[in-house]
C-alpha cells in the first residue's frame, strides 16, 4: 500500500510529531499515553514560572526559588522557539510518500531521503489526534509518522500483515 502526502501546513500535526520525538522513551515504555501540545505545554510552564518569580521577588523570600525559576524561565523560552522553528522547517518539507509493505514501513522525500523501519524492529504503532506513528524498538531508527487522514488505509495494511498486535489507537483520547 501506498500512501502520497502533501505537506498541508497543518501545524498541530507538526507539533505532535515535535511531541513524540522528545518523548520517545515515556511512549515506548507507555504507548497509551496521552500526546500534549509541545508548544502549549512550554507556555504554560513560562506562565507558572514567571508567576513563582514574581511572588518570590515581592515577598522577599528566598532569593534561591527567584534563581531557580529564571534559570528554568530562560530554558523554556529556549525549548520554545526552538519548538516554533522545527515546525516551521517541517512546514517547508516536500511531499511524502509511505509505503507499507510485507517487509516493513518505508517513508520517502522526493529526491532526498528515504528512510525504512523493518515490522521486527518496529515496538510499537501509536494512533494519536493528528498522527500514526511508528515507533522503533531503537531510537537509532527514525520514528515514521503519517497523517491521521490515513488511519484506514494503514489499519487495512496492519491487519493484511497481521501487524494489529502492535497498534494502540490513542485517538479518542
Amino acid at each position: 500500500m501506498i500512501i502520497n502526502e502533501k505537506n498541508d501546513k497543518n501545524i498541530k500535526y507538526w507539533d505532535e510529531v515535535i511531541y513524540i520525538q522528545n518523548n520517545y522513551y515515556l511512549l515506548k515504555k507507555r504507548p497509551h499515553a496521552k500526546v500534549h501540545s509541545l508548544v502549549n505545554t512550554y507556555i504554560s510552564y513560562i506562565v507558572i514560572l514567571s508567576i513563582l518569580a514574581i511572588i518570590s521577588i515581592i515577598v522577599q523570600e528566598i532569593i534561591f526559588v527567584v534563581a531557580l525559576c529564571l534559570i528554568l524561565l530562560i530554558i523554556y523560552i529556549y525549548s520554545l522557539v526552538e519548538t516554533k522553528y522545527k515546525i516551521r522547517e517541517y512546514l517547508k518539507q516536500e511531499d511524502l510518500t509511505t509505503k507499507i509493505d510485507e517487509t516493513g514501513v518505508e517513508v520517502s522525500e522526493k529526491n532526498k531521503m528515504t528512510t525504512k523501519l523493518y515490522w521486527d524492529n518496529i515496538e510499537w504503532i501509536i494512533i494519536n489526534k493528528h498522527t500514526i506513528s511508528f515507533l522503533p524498538k531503537s531510537f537509532a531508527h527514525f520514528i515514521i509518522t503519517i497523517n491521521i487522514d490515513h488511519k484506514d488505509k494503514v489499519y487495512q495494511a496492519l491487519k493484511k500483515y497481521q501487524k494489529l498486535n502492535i497498534l494502540q489507537d490513542n485517538s479518542q483520547h
